[in-house]
């Protein structure tokens, strides 16, 4: 068991008080710290996996980390797992590197410059072409779990070191990203692991993320036996004052926790996968309100789409929350 830790930034539109003056930065980050990764610099970088001469893990190792998270309120609070950049391992900020900070990450972006045509639970990797991101949940499966009545999500996240490397991500146990690529910086030699919520261009509403912290291992096994306390949790002000906040809603089971069946671990049966039939989740679609609005500004896929579920051939379709239902509809129809 652990806790269920839930972060709001209320009001938006604060500042990071250590980065230079007139910046934009709504966030708040929580640290864990565990016996599967390094604590650096008298615990200022309390939770990092490093792979440089000594550490704990060296180039080519598979990094297995699961994440639980819920939204809750809001629709765009930006960074949610931070792969950042390392201070004591390299490649922190430029000119060391003019590229960014966070060679991955798993986003949830609805809104702003940041979302390049795919809103949703994304997977962040600066390394990767432009627009340096892959879709994992569209936005419509993630505005269904803001119920208050829904689980969230599992992710569950296999990195393998190396330039290249790759790198897998699961949602519900169901993998939905398999690629391979830069898994880090030319020179770097550590991840710094924060959680939360962060957006470098502001927060627009009240935003709230309920999650618990990652586990982290160099086997599955060691992943899922992994139990993170908290170390620390920081974030944005607003004149003087912290705008966020965070509190303990409850406790999580890590045996409900819905591993990728290939870690080992026994799948529970409830709740059901955001990626299961949609003889349901076509409903919902159609009932919920960010469906109707995608298909009232988009009455021509919206129809290529239901002519593709009664039977027509599959349809190319431009916007993202278009594509993303096509290809559930594609499971769907295999199954």
């Amino acid at each position: 068991m652990t806790d269920i830790l839930r972060l709001t930034i209320d009001p938006p539109g604060g500042t990071d008080p250590n980065d230079p003056s007139g910046n934009k930065h709504d966030f708040c980050w929580t640290q864990g710290q565990s016996p599967t990764t390094q604590s650096l610099s008298n615990g200022n970088f309390p939770r990092c996996i490093c792979w440089g001469p000594g550490d704990r893990y060296k180039p080519g190792d598979t990094v297995y980390v699961a994440k639980h998270w819920k939204p809750v309120q809001g629709v765009s609070p930006g960074r949610l797992l931070n792969f950042h950049t390392c201070e004591p391992r390299g490649g922190y900020e430029q000119p060391d590197n003019p590229k960014g900070v966070s060679p991955l990450a798993g986003d949830w972006f609805s809104t702003g410059p940041d979302v390049e045509g795919d809103p949703g639970f994304r997977l962040g990797w600066e390394e990767a072409p432009y627009p340096h991101h892959y879709p994992l949940v569209p936005l419509v499966k993630v505005a269904e779990q803001m119920a208050p009545d829904k689980y969230g999500f599992d992710t569950a996240w296999e990195i393998t070191l190396g330039r290249p490397g790759r790198v897998k991500v699961y949602v519900d146990g169901v993998l939905v990203q398999d690629r391979v690529g830069n898994t880090y910086w030319d020179g770097q030699l550590g991840y710094w692991l924060i959680e939360g919520m962060y957006r470098w261009d502001g927060m627009t509403e009240i935003t709230t993320v309920e999650h618990v912290l990652a586990q982290v291992g160099r086997t599955p096994a060691e992943c899922i036996s992994d139990r993170p306390t908290l170390a620390s949790v920081y974030g944005s002000v607003k004149g003087t004052r912290p705008n966020w906040s965070k509190v303990v809603v409850g406790t999580f089971d890590y045996a409900a926790f819905r591993y990728p069946a290939s870690w080992g671990a026994p799948t529970p049966p409830t709740p059901p996968s955001v990626h299961a039939e949609l003889t349901v989740a076509w409903g919902e679609w159609q009932n919920a309100d960010l469906f109707k609005k995608w298909e009232k500004s988009n009455p021509g896929e919206a129809q290529k789409l239901r002519a593709y579920r009664a039977g027509g051939p599959r349809p190319t379709l431009a916007t993202a929350t278009g594509r993303a239902l096509v290809d559930e509809t594609a499971a769907w129809l295999a199954s």
